[in-house]
């Protein structure tokens, strides 16, 4: 779950540059989904400690995680609904594209 936590954290920067170049002028997405990715690490670290700390920090990981994604998620669809993409299909290429070079 560790490489995954960087996989995150590129492809929120890369979906964030995309809409950079779409006139998107803020770095919400790619912030978010940095602390989404934090959150993953954190969770993956102490998911095999033992006690009452370890578990706080896997609840508050995980539900950071979650929280975060999901904030992210709504924040491409809105974004791409204002730049006006009708075809769904044409708005996962170019983000594919993005995250894939």
């Amino acid at each position: 779950m560790i490489p995954m936590a960087f996989a995150y954290l590129m492809y929120w920067r890369a979906s964030n540059n995309q809409l950079l170049r779409w006139g998107y002028s803020k770095y919400t997405i790619a912030n978010l989904g940095m602390f989404a990715a934090l959150a993953l690490l954190v969770y993956t670290i102490v998911l095999g400690a033992v006690g009452d700390n370890f578990q706080l920090s896997r609840r508050i990981g995980i539900i950071f995680f979650f929280t975060f994604t999901y904030l992210n998620q709504l924040l491409i669809i809105y974004r791409l609904y204002k730049h006006e993409i009708e075809d769904p299909t044409e708005s996962l290429r170019l983000m594919l594209n993005s995250v894939l070079g």
